[in-house]
């Protein structure tokens, strides 16, 4: 049982490891392009209540973690973009893989950050469906439930979700 226990505690740290390991990193960073279908977005629990229903929404997945100084960084213009967007049925969601143990450390974040959407914590089905080798990694998702911008596209992700909005 134990031997179990450990080979299964070293598994998840590998792919944590290896699903995150580039923080920040640039040039190919992975992830669906835009046309992909945005998967399913499940987690193990959630931070800032669940995620409403998003069908007909246009909506916001940036992946972090509490560890990432980039994630942190880009923590200020995500809360812009959120407020800036509250009134157009845009819905934000964060994502990470870090499990349970991290929820004190998540809920001090996102309350330090000024984050008030939805965060999921061991989401790495989600992470892993949508490719996720470096964060942060945002993708912004048409009313259609079609990926239409990628942390790699050309553009601003600003002009991605007005030009979603409008659509």
């Amino acid at each position: 049982m134990k031997r179990t226990a450990m080979c299964l505690t070293a598994g998840c740290l590998f792919l944590a490891a290896t699903m995150f390991s580039g923080c920040g990193q640039p040039g190919n960073r992975g992830g669906l392009d835009a046309g992909e279908p945005l998967p399913a977005v499940t987690a193990a629990g959630w931070v800032n209540g669940e995620p409403p229903d998003l069908k007909g929404k246009v909506v916001v997945v940036d992946a972090w973690a509490t560890w990432c100084g980039p994630c942190r960084q880009a923590a200020p213009e995500m809360v812009r973009l959120h407020e800036k967007f509250a009134g157009d049925d845009v819905v934000f969601i964060g994502l990470t893989q870090e499990g349970e143990e991290s929820v004190p450390a998540i809920e001090s974040f996102v309350e330090s950050a000024g984050i008030t959407w939805p965060n999921g914590y061991g989401a790495i089905e989600t992470l892993t469906a949508l490719d996720v080798t470096y964060i942060p990694a945002v993708w912004v998702v048409d009313r259609n439930g079609k990926i239409v911008w990628n942390f790699e596209s050309s553009g601003t992700m600003e002009n991605a979700i007005a030009d979603a909005v409008k659509q």
